[in-house]
């Protein structure tokens, strides 16, 4: 009797009559099945373009809880028939540790010192001001952390000068005040194994009761998170050879 390509041999085990597989007694499987999960895009390509065929399907979605993913599905259903769609591939792109860090504080309220500690630790992603004007400032707020704030005033060049006054017993009554610009261009990478992307985080400050707040306001940032994404789809595309399609596969599968 001639075999069938990819057929399975089982026997009927008389205790209850069940169905034992014996596939797992040949020299390798009856066809290739499972899943494997990556994080960037190469070692995903490369796969692909080991093991796709005239079956393969590639489906992309963006989850709600951020990120994106794709699924190569390599014996998917074709114009010929159906297939078992549980042989896989997925890439799920790791989001950059600094695209994680400026998006959880974004809009945050912190005092001088959490925000001086702020642009300290952000200090390699600011790219105007430069370096060592972020330090300043950075410095500049830890410096006065004891002082009465009074106002804020918008200066010509744009910049935010903001006003206090000493309040310890050597230096009471003395006046002073610094500057902070009122934007930080950004360079921040989506993902991991993407690209950077230029991006803008307005400053922006409040004092109540001699107190000095501030905060940043990120800038287009869900347009910057959708073209990383596409930018993302596009180099799959263009490495394996086949268009992703919007969406997921919600077929069963045995892996």
């Amino acid at each position: 009797m001639a075999e069938t390509a990819g057929a399975v041999q089982v026997v009927m085990v008389p205790d209850g009559m069940h169905v034992v597989s014996l596939e797992c007694y040949g020299e390798k499987p009856a066809r290739k099945r499972g899943k494997a999960v990556f994080e960037d895009v190469g070692s995903f390509v490369a796969y692909v373009n080991k093991h796709k065929g005239d079956g393969t399907e590639l489906f992309w979605s963006r989850p709600r809880e951020g990120g994106m993913r794709v699924e190569a599905i390599f014996n998917h259903h074709t114009s010929a028939g159906a297939g078992w769609s549980d042989h896989r591939a997925e890439l799920v792109p790791v989001l950059s540790r600094e695209w994680l860090r400026w998006m959880a504080e974004n809009r945050k309220v912190m005092n001088q010192e959490d925000f001086a500690r702020f642009l300290e630790d952000g200090v390699l992603e600011i790219v105007q001001p430069k370096g060592a004007e972020v330090v300043e400032i950075a410095s500049r707020l830890e410096a006065v952390k004891t002082v009465k704030f009074s106002r804020g005033v918008r200066m010509e060049d744009g910049n935010q000068e903001i006003h206090y006054e000493e309040g310890t017993e050597a230096r009471a009554g003395q006046k002073g005040a610094f500057k902070v610009p009122p934007v930080l261009k950004l360079g921040l990478r989506v993902f991991e194994d993407g690209d950077a992307y230029s991006l803008e985080a307005r400053l922006r400050y409040r004092i109540r009761e001699d107190k000095l707040a501030m905060w940043y306001e990120l800038v287009n940032h869900h347009a910057v998170f959708k073209d990383a994404v596409k930018s993302m789809g596009q180099k799959v595309a263009q490495g394996v050879g086949l268009t992703p399609l919007g969406g997921t596969w919600a077929g069963s599968a045995s892996a």
